[in-house]
């Protein structure tokens, strides 16, 4: 039985290692637009609204009616009196005032409606998604830079060592450098767990288990550009999902505003009826007899079962115009700070790349080569190249805000994947 365990167990263990894999920025989103478990349910629950817009065009079940009339109570005969009768009728309703128009017209807006619901959903998942991905990017560049931080440290310690061999160094300056690369290590392990954590969030947010790891962009490819603002206000008032689905909601209460005010309108209820009569008890043939019958219902009682919705939709009417304009205004507000952000980001990045780092990355040669030659203090190299280091992640930590910011954009340009 044991053998029969660690054999199965043999088989499986690969297979579920096989069964996972490394997805690509691209296939990540992909799969939680297909895999999502929210998303799949507001997908069945749209289909679901798509079917009853057949449905709302339709008309009323017609009514069967199925009598035996001018019956006598005294014997109960079917024959003895003249007038009775054996009756079936088919009748239906039919709504006049283009009733039927306005209601199918709002549930196509409804349907519509749980469209752009749905739209809206994907693109906040896209963007939280994308987000996820860019700060594991981040964390895997700051990884590197601390692998290169302390291949510095390294460079020290074996300087210094030699010099301690040589009688000139201090060991002093040995402890302090492995205690620097120490700490780095202690960074990287913190940095994991937080990459550890981040790829569940990603999990999550894709839908899925099988995540082994994720292909990683490196960040020095991205260059940050600086924003057009005036297109992106232009494009965002255009095409954002919040705008539209105000709007459908402000198009869905006009026409429960005009279906109220058709009910001023009678529905025409038309029928056919067909009475057979038995013979008498002298056994006469009677006749047959056939009914058609039109009918419609008087709104007496309009004005109390309608005006006050109609004023009700009305006034929210106005409020959702009202409410459109502050979503365009704070569209714009947004959109105004996401741009000021990135050319603030833009005018630092090129700071940071053309002056800063080289001189910074100048010192660092400088400092070691004079450090070599016991001219220059440990500790004072230490610092150039800590801050070297720094302006690196400064640097990435730039990109990485630049992208999550132009996924902000895209959201609210309704944009789904990124390349």
């Amino acid at each position: 039985m044991l053998k029969k365990i660690i054999l199965l167990t043999f088989f499986l263990l690969p297979t579920a290692a096989l069964s996972a894999k490394e997805y690509s920025f691209l296939e990540l989103q992909q799969l939680a637009i297909n895999e999502n478990p929210r998303l799949k349910s507001m997908k069945y629950q749209t289909d679901m609204l798509k079917h009853r817009v057949a449905v709302s065009k339709s008309l009323d079940d017609p009514k069967l009616k199925i009598a035996i009339n001018n019956l006598p109570i005294n014997n109960f005969s079917l024959r003895e009196e003249e007038m009775t009768s054996k009756e079936i009728s088919l009748s239906q309703m039919i709504p006049l005032g283009g009733k039927l128009d306005i209601k199918e017209r709002s549930a196509i807006k409804d349907y519509y409606k749980a469209l752009e619901i749905y739209k809206r959903e994907k693109i906040e998942l896209l963007h939280q998604l994308r987000s996820a991905v860019y700060e594991l990017f981040y964390l895997d560049e700051i990884i590197k830079i601390n692998e290169e931080q302390k291949r510095y440290f390294d460079i020290l310690i074996e300087s210094q060592s030699l010099a301690v061999k040589a009688g000139k160094g201090s060991l002093s300056n040995v402890l302090k450098a492995n205690m620097e690369k120490n700490m780095i290590d202690e960074e990287i392990i913190t940095i994991k767990q937080k990459r550890v954590e981040m790829i569940s969030k990603i999990k999550y947010l894709a839908g899925i288990k099988d995540i082994t790891d994720i292909k990683t962009v490196n960040l020095e490819d991205i260059d940050i550009l600086p924003p057009d603002t005036g297109k992106i206000k232009h494009d965002v008032l255009e095409k954002n999902v919040e705008i539209r689905l105000l709007k459908l909601e402000r198009d869905i209460s006009s026409d429960e505003k005009k279906l109220r005010e058709k009910m001023l309108y009678p529905d025409l209820e038309i029928g056919i009826s067909y009475m057979q009569r038995d013979s008498s008890p002298m056994g006469m043939k009677r006749a047959d007899m056939i009914t058609l019958m039109a009918g419609i219902n008087i709104p007496i009682w309009y004005r109390s079962k309608n005006l006050n919705d109609i004023e009700e939709m009305r006034k929210k009417e106005i409020m959702i115009d009202s409410l459109v304009e502050d979503k365009k205004n704070e569209l714009i507000s947004r959109t105004e700070s996401i741009s000021a952000e990135i050319l603030k980001l833009y005018q630092l990045n090129r700071l940071y790349v053309e002056n800063l780092l080289p001189q910074t990355e100048l010192a660092i040669e400088t400092d070691l080569s004079a450090f070599k030659t016991q001219d220059k203090e440990m500790m004072a190299v230490i610092d150039t190249i800590r801050q070297y280091l720094r302006f690196k992640k400064e640097i990435f930590s730039m990109k990485k805000e630049y992208l999550i910011l132009n996924s902000e954009i895209k959201m609210m340009l309704t944009e789904e994947v990124i390349e």
